[in-house]
C-alpha cells in the first residue's frame, strides 16, 4: 500500500503528463519512455537517462506549472542524450550548465517565447541565454559550452577526445528533431557550498551528478 504523499505524488505526476500531452504533445510521447520514481535522497530532481525522479517534498511542493516545466526539462536532457555527451575532458559544472541553457531555451522556444514557461519560484527564470547573449536554441551544448570556458580565461581544459565511455561525440547535434537550442545566463547567484539543491554553483536547480 502507499501512503497518502505517496498517491499524491503519483497523481501529480499522471496530471503532469496528461496536460502536456494537451499542449505540448512532443515532451509528452517523449516522457511515455520514461520511468518516474520517488527519491528521499534527492533534494530536487535528477535524470539518469532512463528514469525522472523526484524528491516527494520537492515535488509536493510544486505548482502544475512549475512540475511541466521539470518534466519538460529532464526528458530533454534524456532525449539529446546529455548524459552520454560527457566528455571526461569536460568541466563538469560548465558542461552541465551549457546543458541546461539548451534545455531551457528548447522549452522557452516551445512555449512562445514564454519566460514564465521556465520559472520556479525557488529559483527565478532558467538559464536560456547564451554567454554571447543570443538566443541559446541557435547553439549545440557543446558550442555553448566553449563559450563559457572562453569566457573565463582562468578557465582550462584538458583536452582529450574520448568521453565518459571511452567513444569520442564531442559535436553530436542538439537539433535533430527540434530547433536549435537557445542558451541561458550562468547564474548571478554564484554559492560556492557542496553539492545540493541551493548549491548549485551555475543556479540550476536539478542535480546532474547522477549523470557519472
Amino acid at each position: 500500500m502507499y501512503d497518502k504523499d505517496t498517491i499524491i505524488c503519483i497523481k501529480k505526476l499522471q496530471g503532469a503528463r496528461l496536460s502536456l500531452m494537451k499542449k505540448q504533445p512532443f515532451y509528452a510521447v517523449l516522457l511515455l519512455h520514461m520511468q518516474f520514481s520517488l527519491d528521499p535522497m534527492c533534494e530536487t530532481a535528477y535524470t539518469d537517462g532512463k528514469r525522472i525522479a523526484f524528491c516527494p517534498d520537492y515535488l509536493l511542493s510544486l505548482s502544475d506549472t512549475e512540475l511541466e516545466f521539470i518534466l519538460m526539462h529532464e526528458v530533454l536532457h534524456a532525449a539529446l542524450d546529455h548524459i552520454g555527451r560527457m566528455l571526461k575532458k569536460y568541466d563538469f559544472d560548465d558542461f552541465g550548465t551549457a546543458c541546461d541553457i539548451v534545455v531551457n531555451s528548447n522549452i522557452m522556444h516551445s512555449c512562445g517565447d514564454d519566460l514564465s514557461a521556465i520559472t520556479l519560484k525557488s529559483h527565478g527564470v532558467g538559464m536560456h541565454l547564451a554567454p554571447d547573449g543570443a538566443d541559446g536554441y541557435k547553439y549545440t551544448a557543446e558550442e555553448v559550452y566553449r563559450m563559457i570556458r572562453a569566457s573565463d580565461p582562468d578557465k582550462t581544459d584538458a583536452d582529450k577526445d574520448t568521453d565518459r565511455h571511452g567513444a569520442g561525440n564531442d559535436d553530436k547535434d542538439d537539433n535533430a528533431d527540434i530547433s536549435k537550442v537557445k542558451c541561458s545566463e550562468k547564474s548571478e547567484n554564484a554559492d560556492d557550498g557542496a553539492e545540493s539543491f541551493q548549491a548549485r554553483k551555475d543556479g540550476g536547480f536539478d542535480d546532474h551528478t547522477y549523470w557519472g
